[in-house]
């Protein structure tokens, strides 16, 4: 019998193929469009996920988690790679003409229990799936990992990745790598409820009826991710909310190009004198605004869009110098944390990635959906006199 065991046992011993090994997404559809954008190309780790398409192949991931406690000895591969079926051939002795061993690359996504599954299944019983649970905001990746090899067992594994651009020397290629950070062995048939949150994994007592004697059988267990233990606590959605004079500031002022702020320490700046002034959070539309009024009719307000899965955040605001213009744009921010050298005070730090120009009194429909940062077409009253956002919609890939 030819079992997942057998499988991965190849693995190793194809680990020096290790960068020629492919991720393509579920390879019994069509392989998504590049959405139309005007902005500069994005790198090529945005096309690859654990949560969306183009999904990362369990086999793949199979391969650098492994089946037992210890992680296995492929722990990078090249998912720009084209050479899926070769490698696949190599390490897991799939054999047979070209069409047999596409159909046995096939996989599903299904919905199992309010969650996202990516199956493939074997001869004789064995599968390999997984789940995503949740992306640190540097970009760690956490998926729940299970396997059998056709028998009783199904052992269960939480795994970290990073998903990252490289360029090859000395051709200059672009690739993209897929690294296995560690994982955490939860033995057979684990069952628990694993969450990720404020910048720590929950991963709580087996509360399957095949204990006892298992890794999480006698206490729960709380990992932090990126080294902190919890999240920043300034947000765009939620208290405590970044100020509207901070953000407005780093747009700059509508005078110039682009703004010449580009981080703020959060941690002194958000209760400040320089923004200083009360803010308001109000209902409108059905969306809620974080909104700053001045004494001159001036006023700024944002709205938070969304937070891709790498912790780029995303907002709409419009900018009202106490005239008739009300100028709009879409910027992105990252927030990171660090020390200072000296007083080794904990920091903050807001930093503004990019911005988009909607213009004068912009009304579109603005979106993030499955990576993409989508941006309408202005329907407002000033709609065909020239505007930055006249004609085509805008599609910006947001890992």
């Amino acid at each position: 019998m030819r079992t997942l065991g057998l499988f991965l046992a190849g693995a190793a011993v194809g680990a020096l193929a290790c960068l020629a090994a492919p991720l393509l997404g579920d390879s019994t559809k069509e392989a998504p469009k590049t959405p139309k954008t005007d902005a500069a190309p994005k790198e090529a780790a945005s096309r690859y996920a654990f949560h969306q398409e183009k999904y990362i192949h369990p086999l793949v991931v199979g391969a650098m988690v492994g089946s037992s406690p210890k992680t296995e000895t492929v722990c990078s591969l090249n998912l720009s790679s084209p050479y899926m079926f070769d490698l696949f051939d190599n390490l897991y002795r799939l054999g047979g003409p070209l069409d047999t061993a596409k159909e046995l690359l096939e996989f599903d996504v299904k919905e199992r229990g309010g969650r996202t599954w990516v199956e493939w299944e074997g001869e004789h019983g064995a599968f390999l799936m997984y789940s995503h649970i949740g992306t640190s905001p540097s970009g760690v990746e956490i998926i729940e990992f299970r396997e059998s090899g056709g028998g009783s067992g199904v052992f269960v594994s939480a795994a970290f990745f990073k998903i990252e651009s490289r360029r090859t020397f000395p051709d200059n290629n672009e690739r993209t790598e897929l690294t296995i950070l560690g994982k955490i062995w939860l033995g057979d048939r684990y069952k628990g409820q694993i969450v990720y949150q404020n910048g720590k994994l929950h991963i709580p007592v087996n509360e399957s009826r095949f204990g006892p004697g298992g890794p999480r059988d006698e206490s729960p267990l709380s990992v932090p991710i990126d080294g902190q233990a919890e999240a920043a606590p300034y947000a765009f959605h939620q208290p405590d909310y970044v100020h509207p004079l901070i953000v407005q500031d780093m747009l700059g002022s509508l005078a110039d190009l682009h703004g010449s702020v580009v981080c703020v320490d959060l941690d002194a700046g958000n209760d400040s004198n320089r923004y200083h002034g009360a803010y308001a959070v109000v209902k409108r539309g059905g969306n809620e605004w974080v909104e700053w009024r001045g004494t001159q009719r001036e006023s700024f307000r944002y709205r938070h869009i969304g937070t891709s899965p790498s912790g780029v955040h995303m907002i709409v605001c419009y900018d009202g110098g106490g005239g008739s213009g009300v100028f709009g744009s879409a910027a992105l921010f990252r927030m990171e944390t660090d020390r200072t050298l000296v007083e080794n005070r904990k920091r903050t730090l807001l930093k503004l990635l990019d911005a988009i120009s909607l213009g004068d009194r912009y009304d579109g429909s603005i979106a993030y959906e499955d990576g993409t940062l989508m941006i309408g077409a202005d329907e407002g009253r000033f709609k065909g006199k020239g505007g930055p956002r006249d004609g085509e919609p805008l599609s910006i890939p947001v890992p």
